[in-house]
């Protein structure tokens, strides 16, 4: 009955009626950035082009905030074909979307999705020199790759554009390149070496810029381009290290990955002691867990 009478105002009066929602949600006690951001998408262009951008982006991270990748996208999506037809006055605003429903995406598994966005972002961010918002895009372009024990020439072409775009900017982003580099590196011909030499670089960014978060991440990386059944006593100090980085900076994704690495240690040696403190820690740590389920990226 809502649609056949929706359907039955005419198109100027109908985004007129949304614009009236949007403006008197919008001065409502609560939250009602999603409902509002629809409304004006629906009267779009009347409630002011770059209201309306703005309002779908701030629902979008709301979403995802909350772990709705799903909805993050649609609302991202949805800013980004408005864009399309009335720009935001901001170049940069597009890019960032870009980045924004590309990183959902690749969350929520629509893959193909998520790398056709980012390869926009990174197309215009190349043409804007915007070093930072292209190393962003390629790195979620390379984590978006599943691991197949094979170097993609695409993901290690874009990092290393993104390392030279970054020269000697951004410490913490150009550790978190060369660390994601290092994994496809170590699936080339050759390659061992050269993922040590990048993985030892990017440890070293990572920790004089003082970023536990980066840090947890570029160790995470190199236990990629470490792990070997031949010295389990050395995966277990790396996970050890990985779960100090992530603890300390909060990132429970990580967390959750250093211990599972610390009980396949264990049980490599034969510690079934240790091993049953981590899955016992791990455990716990699920019950708390603010998150579904652990992100991937």
């Amino acid at each position: 009955v809502r649609d056949a009478i929706c359907a039955g105002v005419p198109g100027e009066e109908r985004r007129r009626l949304h614009l009236h929602v949007a403006d008197t949600r919008s001065s409502a006690p609560g939250d009602h950035l999603a409902e509002v951001a629809f409304h004006l998408a629906e009267a779009a262009p009347l409630g002011g082009i770059e209201r309306t951008l703005d309002a779908l982006r701030r629902a979008g991270d709301q979403a995802r905030a909350a772990f709705d990748f799903e909805q993050a996208y649609d609302l991202y999506a949805r800013a980004i074909e408005l864009g399309e037809r009335w720009p935001h006055p901001d170049s940069a605003f597009r890019c960032e979307l870009l980045i924004r429903a590309g990183e959902v995406a690749v969350h929520d598994r629509e893959l193909q999705e998520g790398r056709l966005a980012l390869e926009e972002a990174m197309e215009l961010a190349r043409a804007e020199g915007d070093a930072e918002r292209f190393a962003r895009a390629a790195l979620l372009y390379a984590y978006s790759s599943d691991y197949l024990a094979a170097a993609s020439a695409e993901v290690v072409d874009r990092l290393r554009e993104a390392h030279a775009l970054l020269d000697h900017r951004d410490a913490a982003l150009r550790a978190r390149v060369l660390s994601r580099l290092a994994v496809e590196e170590r699936y080339r011909r050759d390659g061992v070496e050269r993922a040590e030499s990048l993985v030892a670089e990017a440890t070293q960014l990572a920790t004089a810029a003082g970023d536990s978060r980066t840090l947890a991440r570029v160790l995470e990386d190199t236990s990629l381009v470490r792990w070997s059944p031949l010295d389990p006593e050395s995966w277990i100090a790396l996970n050890h290290d990985i779960v100090r980085a992530s603890r300390a900076s909060g990132d429970y994704d990580l967390l959750f990955q250093g211990m599972k690495g610390l009980v396949t240690g264990y049980m490599e040696i034969g510690d079934r002691a240790a091993m049953d403190r981590q899955i016992d820690a791990s455990a716990r740590l699920a019950q708390a867990f603010p998150a579904p389920y652990p992100s991937a990226a």
